[in-house]
């Protein structure tokens, strides 16, 4: 070997330093190649959306930890009102309670069945009047009459002359006939009818002797319900208002007057009366007015006043200053006591509230009396 061939060891020492740095950049390089995405780079922040999700979750959360709570309290009323119902108290008011329902159950049930067999003989009726509609409540007494004459009202019932007659709502036929002016299905302030001569009521009623002598007992039945009032006075009145200077006396109102209105009619009625029983009238009173044509007095109405529920009058006196029509007075060629009288209207209401009011006129009553 030559001494080129040699080499020295500070130059081999070189060599084997340059090889290691090497090897060492080598292996760094391999590490680097196969080191993990995370490793690389860093992670990227969340994205918005994450953080709303966990936001829905807390409240979902929080939802949820209520609705338990909640029926853990409403398990503890139940509980509580379980361990009241199994005490004495507890057990008395569930008992009441019961009964009570059951009580209300059965009569809800009763009050059908008996409303049905109450109603059951209509059947019957309306089979053989197939095309009439018969008013709902209407007695099985009336219902041959209505299906015959659907403008009937009721009955009359005259105790003291025995007269006795269907009431009909029609200016037609001889029967009694309620005012148009009147509720058909009930009575107002004052129930009208006019009625025939046949009913023998100014015989029974024309006098003071006939007039306690007699009866005083009158009912007016409905389809409904029956009503007995009780006679009070009676009087005479003109129908043609030329008898008494275009006025007709209006006791025909069949409307709840003013208290003012109510005091002035209740004060024309005692001055008109024939006698007198004593008997004062009131704004809550029912009347009666019963109106048939004279016997006596050529083209004038006798009118009977009776009270609804009033009782039976034992005394009475003669009024002998009674308000006539004028032409009563001028057949006896006397002097109207009355003849400054006001020509009197009622003031009525016309609503049920009582607020508002309307002043009739002599239209509503066949007088002529201030008309042009």
């Amino acid at each position: 070997m030559s001494g080129e061939d040699k080499k020295k060891p500070n130059e081999i020492d070189e060599l084997l330093g340059d090889y290691k740095k090497q090897r060492e950049r080598r292996e760094k390089n391999f590490e680097s190649l196969n080191a993990p995405e995370s490793e690389k780079k860093e992670q990227p922040p969340q994205p918005a959306a994450d953080e709303k999700e966990k936001k829905r979750r807390k409240r979902g959360e929080k939802g949820e930890k209520k609705k338990i709570r909640a029926n853990e309290g409403e398990a503890g009323k139940g509980r509580s009102l379980r361990a009241f119902a199994k005490t004495k108290s507890g057990r008395i008011i569930v008992a009441l309670v019961s009964a009570a329902l059951c009580a209300a159950a059965v009569a809800a049930a009763g009050l059908g069945i008996i409303t049905n067999m109450q109603t059951a003989y209509l059947d019957e009726y309306k089979k053989q009047y197939p095309d009439v509609d018969f008013p709902r409540g209407i007695r099985e007494g009336y219902c041959a009459q209505y299906a015959e004459e659907p403008s009937t009202t009721g009955f009359l019932s005259i105790e003291a002359t025995g007269y006795g007659a269907y009431v009909v709502q029609s200016a037609a036929g001889d029967s009694p006939r309620l005012s148009f002016e009147n509720t058909a299905s009930g009575i107002d302030f004052n129930t009208v009818l006019d009625v025939p001569a046949e009913t023998g009521l100014e015989g029974a009623f024309h006098s003071v002797s006939g007039y306690l002598g007699a009866s005083q007992k009158i009912t007016y039945s409905t389809l409904f319900e029956d009503y007995d009032f009780t006679v009070i006075g009676a009087f005479y009145t003109n129908t043609d208002p030329a008898d008494d200077g275009g006025y007709v006396f209006p006791y025909r109102v069949t409307k709840k007057m003013t208290p003012l209105s109510f005091n002035d009619y209740a004060d024309r009625l005692y001055n008109r009366f024939l006698y007198t029983c004593g008997y004062t009238i009131s704004r809550d009173d029912r009347l009666l007015s019963l109106a048939c044509p004279s016997a006596l007095y050529p083209d004038y109405e006798f009118v009977v006043i009776g009270v609804l529920g009033a009782p039976q009058q034992t005394s009475a006196a003669e009024n002998r200053d009674a308000h006539f029509p004028q032409s009563w007075y001028d057949a006896r060629d006397e002097l109207n006591p009355y003849r400054f009288s006001e020509i009197w209207y009622p003031t009525v209401y016309t609503d049920e509230k009582e607020e508002q009011t309307s002043v009739q006129s002599a239209s509503e009553y066949g007088g002529t009396a201030g008309l042009s």
